[in-house]
């Protein structure tokens, strides 16, 4: 019974790496009815203290303050006909480490933080309509 409780935890444990390491290499964009001036605003307001603007290939580029071998969040803003904005967010710059990337959790998490709070402002921007 233990072993295969460890057995299960250790494929649980592999199952969630792979995951996190999937997702967090994948690109974001977001449709939303803001305009780009206004979509740029949340997304520097996402980023608090422990980040800082750095050079990158996105429009704005963030990396975190407090970490060894920090990645880069890129974020560009491309206007839509008729209005509004598509914003994309990625990874631009990263360190891998025995195959896997270093703060890929890190990283996975601050872009759906980003995508939610451009989601969450288009809703408060529909109810104000």
């Amino acid at each position: 019974m233990t072993a295969f409780l460890i057995v299960t935890a250790l494929v649980l444990l592999v199952g969630w790496l792979i995951f996190i390491q999937v997702t967090a290499r994948q690109q974001l964009e977001v449709a939303t009815p803001l305009p780009p001036a206004a979509a740029r605003e949340i997304v520097l307001e996402s980023f608090g203290f422990a980040w800082s603007q750095s050079h990158g290939l996105g429009t704005d580029n963030f990396r975190p303050r407090m970490r060894m071998h920090r990645p880069t969040i890129s974020i560009d803003y491309e206007p839509a006909e008729g209005g509004g904005c598509f914003v994309q967010i990625w990874v631009s710059a990263y360190t891998k480490q025995a195959g896997l990337w270093l703060h890929a959790h890190l990283c996975w998490r601050k872009k759906r933080y980003v995508a939610r709070r451009l989601m969450r402002a288009e809703t408060v921007l529909m109810a104000a309509s």
